[in-house]
């Protein structure tokens, strides 16, 4: 495929989506980026196996300028990695295979990196589509180096609590790759939980700015995959647990730091 043409006058944006076994619910998501404005100049796919975007997808979704890459092991930081490795963006915006983008999705985070021009990273709301109202699962999020998440903050005005700072949610994000050191990527030891958390906490510590871009929104349909499915005894406990420890480790610098 070649180079994304750039529309004069903005950063040239891709898409990236990383899917693993779940082609069912693939199409409703790229239906979603198939009606963003501003188009996406590309739409990276880092797809697990061959059956998770089999050649189908592909012809449904022409109209789409759709890049196909791999990667085999099921690990979601190295994935957004591979995925990054392979855009052709300034800005990078991520979505989970199973949200469904509102239409200025994608407009609402470039607005957002023009009128910020210290952010490095920026995070959406997330809606919960398993419910009919759609409740807020992530709206102005925060989080501690300790790894204490609160993820739906009322937009009150009221100071962050202390040691907190403005966080993302995994399902939607947006990156200004111009922006953010080569050095900054996913970290492969978080394999699924805490990996946007951990990469937000790298980018605070080294000054850049996290940007929460509330018109920015998706509906998150929680399908069940290769780390969690639908009861609280599904989810790979060990890995969570793992991962958490090292978040605490690389980000706390000292037992006063949990204290909050």
């Amino acid at each position: 495929m070649s180079e994304p043409a750039e529309t004069p006058g903005r950063k040239a944006i891709s898409v990236i989506i990383v899917t693993r076994d779940r082609a069912d619910v693939l199409p409703r998501c790229l239906e979603s980026i198939a009606g963003q404005q501003p188009a996406p100049d590309e739409v990276v796919i880092v797809r697990g196996n061959e059956q998770s975007f089999p050649d189908q997808l592909r012809e449904q979704f022409k109209q789409l300028p759709i890049r196909v890459v791999q990667c085999v092991e099921p690990n979601i930081s190295l994935a957004r990695n591979i995925g990054i490795d392979h855009a052709s963006g300034e800005v990078v915006v991520f979505i989970d295979d199973d949200a469904i983008a509102r239409p200025n999705w994608i407009g609402a985070f470039v607005d957002a990196f023009e009128t910020n021009t210290h952010a490095w990273i920026a995070g959406g709301t997330v809606l919960d589509a398993r419910q009919a109202s759609m409740p807020p699962e992530f709206l102005c999020g925060l989080v501690h180096p300790s790894g204490r998440q609160i993820e739906v903050v009322a937009g009150d005005g009221a100071p962050a609590p202390r040691g907190y700072i403005p966080s993302v949610k995994g399902c939607s994000f947006a990156l200004r790759l111009d922006r953010l050191p080569s050095e900054f990527r996913f970290d492969p030891f978080f394999r699924f939980a805490f990996d946007e958390t951990d990469l937000v906490l790298t980018i605070h510590e080294a000054g850049g700015g996290v940007e929460h871009v509330p018109e920015s929104v998706v509906e998150h349909l929680h399908a069940p995959g290769a780390y969690r499915a639908d009861g609280p005894m599904d989810r790979d406990w060990l890995t969570e647990f793992a991962s958490h420890t090292r978040f605490m480790r690389k980000h706390t610098h000292g037992a006063g730091r949990l204290m909050g």
